[in-house]
């Protein structure tokens, strides 16, 4: 071969090299951006929820036929909600879908632990894929589940999002229904 033609060749392959690495890029961005508005829309139609305060999911046992909450009242979670506010009784407010497995896991911890508070405090139970819970999202500001969210008589908020142990949810009811 020539020196003109090796010349050409050894110009064009760098390129090449460059060009494939460039296209792979591209792929791998538009798979991510695919994944995140899909997680986009799910926060933004079905809303998700996401509380202020991390929580460390925990690996829980494998749910067991609990205690059953209390029949839930004919009106929808945010109408619970500002009832119990206006009453200034403390509220956990449940955030979840029957879909997830921590939301599963969350559930039946909720369903064993809460019944021991339930004179003292008010449980609204929130999935978020109802529809009608959709301006009470938009309200607490959620993006991911589960989510406890811990309201005292003053109105005080803490939130807590993950698989929350069964002994510290029970700590924090028990310092939630502590001035009652």
């Amino acid at each position: 071969m020539s020196q003109r033609r090796l010349a050409r060749k050894g110009t064009w392959e760098p390129w090449a090299a460059i060009g494939a690495v460039i296209v792979l890029i591209a792929v791998v961005l538009v798979f991510k951006a695919r994944q995140q508005s899909s997680r986009v829309a799910e926060v933004q139609g079905l809303a998700a929820p996401t509380a202020t305060v991390a929580g460390t999911p925990v690996a829980d046992p494998p749910l067991s036929a609990a205690t059953p909450l209390p029949p839930a009242s004919t009106s929808s979670p945010e109408e619970q909600l500002d009832r119990l506010l206006a009453e200034e009784r403390p509220v956990l407010a449940f955030f979840h879908s029957m879909t997830c497995v921590p939301c599963i896991q969350m559930d039946g911890i909720v369903k064993e632990v809460y019944p021991d508070f339930q004179e003292r405090v008010g449980l609204v139970d929130v999935n978020v894929y109802d529809k009608s819970n959709q301006n009470l999202l938009r309200r607490a500001n959620l993006r991911v589940i589960p989510t406890l969210i811990f309201i005292d008589r003053n109105g005080e908020a803490r939130g807590y999002t993950g698989v929350m142990p069964a002994d510290a949810l029970r700590a924090q009811l028990q310092a939630l229904a502590g001035g009652q």
